[in-house]
C-alpha cells in the first residue's frame, strides 16, 4: 500500500472513522474530511467509504499538475504526431492547432473525418420505408447531416486534450454541430472509446478515434443517444 495512503487511513483512525473501502488506481484526488482536503503525495486516487460515531462523507476531487502531467501529455502527443505523419488512413487529416504566436499547440488538435461511401443510401432507405419527407425535414433542421450525404464530405473535428492525457481521453467536438443522435447539441461527440468510465484506455491513438467516430457516423448507437430529435428522426 502506498506510503500516503497510510497516511490518511492513520488520519481517520484518529478520528474514530474507520474506512471500510479503500480503491487504489492511476489518478490524483485529495480526500474531504471534516473541514480540510487531505492531499495524497503520489498520483493516485483514494476512494473511502467511512464510519464511526457519527457518519460522515467523503468526497473526493482531483487535483491536477499542470507543469508534471502537461508534460507526459506533449510528450505522447509529439510520438502520435510523429506516428500520423508517417501513417494514417487516407482522407483523414489532424494536425495540432497553433497558438497567437504561432507555435504548435499540442493540446488542441484540428481534424478532418471524410463521410464513409455508401452512408447516404441506408438514410435515404430509412426515410422511404417510413414514408418520411426528407424535404421537410431539412427545412426543420439546417443541419440535418444525418440524412444528407456523408460521402464527399469533410466534417471538422476539434480535439482537445487534458494535462492528465493519455489517462484521460480527448474532448471532441464537431464544428460546427453535426444533427446527429450520437452527438450533442454543442457538438461533442458522445463515444464510449471516448468515456473514461467505459472504453477508453491510454494506448488508444488519434487514429483509432478518428476511424471510431467516422464509424459513429454511418452506425449510430441507438443505446447511448445523446440528441433527442436526431435520435427519434433516424429510428
Amino acid at each position: 500500500m502506498y506510503s500516503s495512503s497510510l497516511k490518511v487511513l492513520n488520519t481517520l483512525i484518529k478520528s474514530n472513522y474507520v474506512p471500510i473501502y479503500l480503491k487504489v488506481s492511476l489518478k490524483r484526488f485529495e480526500l474531504w474530511f471534516g473541514s480540510s482536503w487531505l492531499a495524497t503525495d503520489k498520483t493516485h486516487s483514494l476512494i473511502l467509504a467511512c464510519r464511526g460515531h457519527h457518519t460522515r462523507r467523503c468526497c473526493l476531487r482531483r487535483q491536477y499538475f499542470p507543469g508534471k502531467m502537461s508534460g507526459i501529455a506533449i510528450t505522447r502527443l509529439s510520438e502520435e504526431r510523429k506516428g500520423w505523419r508517417k501513417d494514417h488512413p487516407f482522407g483523414f487529416v489532424a494536425k495540432p492547432g497553433k497558438n497567437p504566436d504561432g507555435s504548435l499547440n499540442l493540446m488542441v488538435w484540428e481534424c478532418y473525418i471524410p463521410g464513409r461511401k455508401n452512408a447516404f443510401f441506408k438514410h435515404l432507405k430509412y426515410l422511404q420505408q417510413h414514408s418520411l419527407d426528407i424535404f421537410s425535414l431539412q427545412k426543420k433542421s439546417m443541419n440535418l447531416n444525418l440524412i444528407t450525404a456523408w460521402e464527399n464530405g469533410m466534417y471538422f473535428l476539434r480535439m482537445i486534450f487534458k494535462d492528465d492525457y493519455p489517462s484521460s481521453p480527448p474532448k471532441c467536438k464537431f464544428e460546427p454541430p453535426l444533427f446527429h443522435p450520437n452527438v450533442y447539441p454543442s457538438g461533442t461527440v458522445c463515444l464510449s472509446l471516448l468515456d473514461e468510465e467505459k472504453d477508453w484506455r491510454p494506448a488508444i491513438t488519434i487514429k483509432q478515434i478518428l476511424l471510431g467516430i467516422q464509424d459513429l457516423l454511418n452506425e449510430p448507437n441507438i443505446k447511448d443517444p445523446a440528441q433527442a430529435e436526431a435520435y427519434t428522426i433516424y429510428w
